[in-house]
């Protein structure tokens, strides 16, 4: 017949170690995260391409009306330096999520 506290003592191990470890990515996420969302290069980049996509310029006066498609090829060969393949399929994407919007 086992000892039962040794029985339990070998089945907590493995729960212990799969906190340990959710611990440490926990921790290894936040450093992260903190250290890249601070960066304000980051969130220029996503916020002019999303204006960019929806025909605007995003230096422009608030609350203008989304553009057409051609403005959304003429801002996109204006102020970025890609094909624009992206900025054309976010159009799209903006255009079926919500057809008030673009």
């Amino acid at each position: 017949m086992p000892i039962m506290g040794n029985t339990e003592k070998h089945q907590i191990w493995p729960w212990l170690a799969i906190a340990l470890l959710c611990a440490v990515e926990a921790t290894a996420l936040g450093v992260f995260a903190s250290w890249h969302l601070s960066r304000t290069a980051f969130w220029y980049d996503e916020s002019m391409q999303f204006w960019m996509s929806l025909g605007l310029d995003g230096f422009g006066p608030p609350h203008t009306p989304p553009g057409r498609f051609w403005d959304v090829v003429r801002n996109n060969a204006i102020a970025n330096l890609d094909p624009g393949g992206f900025t054309i399929i976010m159009w799209l994407w903006l255009d079926l999520a919500n057809p008030d919007l673009a």
